[in-house]
């Protein structure tokens, strides 16, 4: 079986718990991280070994090379990112709250 590889948008403190599973996981490989900040961005891939980094998930949801997401964002951008996620054709884990409301999460479905 080939290793998921998977991207992390946000590179805040709730994503090192995503980043340090995939980097414990034999079955994934994490291959880009996404935040505004482009030196969050860079320094978390330099620490978890991921080539590409990326300061507007719209061109990472692009990238063919990704196949999974972690959305790792403020909850406000949650359901966005998650729409345009599935959208691009990625399996999507998002950081709690799904989102802010029922409507939302009927979008995301």
């Amino acid at each position: 079986m080939d290793k998921v590889r998977v991207a992390v948008i946000g590179a805040g403190s709730i994503s090192e718990s995503h980043l340090n599973s995939y980097q414990n996981n034999p079955e994934a490989e994490i291959v880009a991280i996404c935040d505004l900040n482009g030196e969050r961005a860079k320094a978390a891939a330099q620490k978890y070994g991921a080539q590409k980094t990326y300061t507007d998930y719209h061109e990472l949801l692009a990238d063919p090379d990704i196949d999974a997401v972690s959305i790792c964002t403020w909850n406000n951008q949650h359901a966005e990112i998650s729409i345009a996620a599935a959208k691009a054709g990625k399996h999507v884990l998002v950081e709690k709250p799904l989102c802010r409301t029922v409507e939302e999460a009927l979008q995301i479905q």
